[in-house]
């Protein structure tokens, strides 16, 4: 054999050799790269998931928040006599304390009237549609009081301090829905206002027959 012939020869199993060790490389570099687009590819995916996941937390905590604000809006106004069971007995029996507090004459007259729903000039307010579910909770029902008081022998300034003492102590809400004079007489003037209490009375939810 010719020293060409070897030179050749050796040759091809060196460049074999090296065929070989490019093909291995070739495939760990191929492996590695899909490695790496897996793994970005679950490392984005995974990002989206925090994401999501930290949208869904904070539209949670809006919710709680907006849920806290209503219960602590109910709370005060059922402190304020609002909503809830009227405190019909307690009206009547502040009226007669802020009387004696201020020493209103004893010709002092009144009248609790029944409650009523709410009215608007005559005409009953919008009552809202009936629940889809008969088993839902009725909507709550606003109510008016009426308190009728009468007074002889006296003047507006007493009526007037004796609505504002009332007003600052009573547990509930009302207006002045009106107040008329009578003619001056020697004694005084004879007065008969209403004040219009407003609560909101939760109707209990319907139970099912069996």
């Amino acid at each position: 054999m010719s020293d060409l012939n070897v030179i050749l020869k050796k040759s091809k199993v060196g460049l074999s050799a090296l065929a070989a060790a490019l093909l291995v490389g070739a495939a760990a570099i191929a492996a590695s790269l899909a490695f790496r687009d897996q793994t970005l590819s679950a490392l984005a995916a995974a990002r989206e998931a925090e994401d999501s996941t930290k949208s869904v937390t904070e539209q949670k905590e809006q919710s709680l928040k907006r849920l806290t604000s209503e219960i602590e809006r109910y709370r005060i106004l059922e402190k304020k006599g609002l909503v809830g069971v009227p405190d019909r007995t307690g009206w009547t029996e502040q009226f007669l304390v802020s009387q004696k507090q201020l020493g209103i004459p004893d010709s002092l007259t009144y009248t609790l009237q029944p409650p009523k729903p709410l009215m608007d000039q005559g005409i009953a307010a919008a009552s809202p549609a009936e629940p889809t579910n008969p088993d839902a909770p009725k909507p709550p029902t606003p109510l008016i009081h009426d308190l009728e008081f009468a007074l002889t022998g006296t003047h507006e300034a007493e009526v007037l301090k004796l609505i504002q003492d009332y007003q600052a102590r009573v547990n509930g809400r009302f207006r002045v829905n009106n107040c008329t004079f009578g003619t001056p007489t020697p004694q005084g003037l004879a007065a008969n206002c209403t004040l219009r209490f407003y609560t909101l009375t939760e109707a209990k939810p319907t139970v099912a027959k069996p």
